[in-house]
């Protein structure tokens, strides 16, 4: 006869560095141990900084002040996050009229969205040029004809900004390469003035040029090369009427700040003699670490002789972007680095940074073999019901998740306004006095009770 039990109420917290280089301080972890502990039996759910964001979009500012951004939603299109952009009187890169239809919902102004998408349906078309979305990108002669044969239809002219493919350098270190599938393929100066030619004859005025590098989480390497070829682009174009009067730098950009190579590649659009409007398309570069992901452990087994743990996430919901991304946490031993019980009991690291654990896996919620979110992991002891906190889930975690298997993952968004620099401050600070508070109970106030 099976003995009857209750559900086991204690529970215990694990901070995951995710793809965040910073630790949680002290008090951004009690903060996430009480959005945890409002419902221990939740579905995973994010917690999104908006300190982080904010704090991004200014250095971004300060650094190239030149150069409007328009946030690509498709990195992460929560609504706090979005608002968070609007508030700092930035673009929108849209490239789908679902992701229009979300902005224009939100009170973005049109003139504030580029719809950056060179392949588009017709109705599609016709819905933002009604919505007074003008400003869009090509690189084909066909889109040119769906565009030009929308805008007699609707007495509107689109502003076009012609895509140029740009061969990325050191592409292996890239998660996404855009060459092989977008941007016009032009090999010489030659072949730009007879495409420009080509596209006059057509009776098309272009507005601009367009490139995307690469997309990683350490950026691309390609930004002068690409400017470099934007600017002939430019000068070409305009010997045959073209406007020519913006150049969008797409994205490309890391998903950390912004590094010496990068701003000096980009230095050449300042002041350019040229004279033309700069704009630029990053996503993760405001999103990457602007969200952790807070999971449950559903399931413990022996597999192999492996220590395996099932979550209520995974590669279909929040964990694409292991897929979509190139995220790895295979054979990574640094992940973990903090341990809470449900009774605020902190267990910290030994002081090197991380806690000791056994090599095991991590598998996704759904019943999909493939559903493996890392096979090999240094992970500490855990139990059905603990929980685990993953920093730097923001770009394309919860914009690509799905209902595969019938399944709804992150169901809750939190919004915390966390501070940053403290928080670093704060870090340093603890990491000196790990020795004193192991194993200590915290206060509400955070301070030793």
């Amino acid at each position: 006869m099976l003995s009857k039990t209750s559900p086991r109420s204690f529970y215990s917290t694990l901070f995951m560095r995710g793809t965040d280089s910073q630790h949680l301080s002290l008090t951004a972890q009690r903060r996430f141990l009480s959005f945890v502990e409002a419902d221990p039996q939740s579905s995973s759910f994010l917690i999104y900084n908006s300190g982080y964001t904010t704090r991004k979009i200014q250095t971004w500012k300060r650094t190239l002040p030149w150069i409007k951004p328009f946030y690509a939603m498709k990195s992460n299109p929560i609504t706090p996050l979005i608002q968070d952009v609007m508030k700092c009187n930035l673009g929108f890169d849209c490239a789908s009229k679902g992701e229009i239809q979300k902005a224009l919902n939100l009170g973005i102004n049109s003139n504030n969205i580029v719809y950056s998408n060179p392949i588009k349906e017709e109705k599609d078309i016709k819905f933002a040029m009604r919505n007074d979305i003008l400003l869009t990108t090509a690189d084909t002669l066909e889109e040119l004809q769906k565009i030009q044969k929308m805008q007699e239809s609707l007495k509107t002219e689109m502003k076009v900004l012609w895509r140029i493919s740009i061969k990325e350098e050191d592409s292996e270190k890239l998660a996404t390469v855009f060459s092989n599938k977008f941007g016009d393929d032009i090999k010489n100066l030659q072949e730009i003035k007879q495409k420009f030619q080509q596209i006059k004859n057509m009776g098309i005025t272009l507005h601009g040029i367009h490139f995307h590098c690469g997309s990683g989480q350490h950026g691309s390497s390609s930004f002068k090369k690409a400017v470099d070829m934007a600017r002939a682009c430019i000068t070409i174009g305009r010997q045959f009427g073209h406007k020519m009067e913006i150049l969008d730098l797409g994205g490309g950009f890391p998903a950390g700040e912004l590094n010496e190579r990068i701003i000096s590649s980009l230095q050449a659009t300042q002041n350019d003699p040229l004279g033309y409007q700069v704009i630029a398309e990053p996503g993760r570069h405001f999103s990457s670490n602007s969200c952790s992901l807070a999971v449950r452990i559903l399931g413990k087994r022996v597999k192999n002789n492996r220590l395996c743990y099932h979550v209520n996430d995974g590669l279909y919901h929040s964990f694409n972007c292991v897929l979509m991304d190139g995220v790895s946490f295979e054979g990574q031993s640094d992940q973990f680095y903090q341990k809470w019980n449900s009774e605020k009991d902190a267990v910290f690291s030994n002081g090197n940074g991380k806690m000791e654990g056994t090599f095991g896996s991590l598998f996704g919620m759904t019943c999909d073999g493939l559903d493996v979110i890392c096979k090999n992991l240094q992970i500490p002891e855990m139990e059905v019901g603990d929980w685990i906190i993953v920093g730097g889930m923001g770009s394309y975690t919860y914009g690509p998740k799905s209902a595969f298997n019938g399944m709804q993952a992150l169901k809750k968004i939190v919004a915390w306004k966390g501070e940053i620099e403290d928080m670093q401050e704060e870090t340093r600070e603890s990491e000196k006095e790990i020795g004193v508070f192991r194993g200590q109970k915290f206060g509400v106030d955070g301070k030793l009770s």
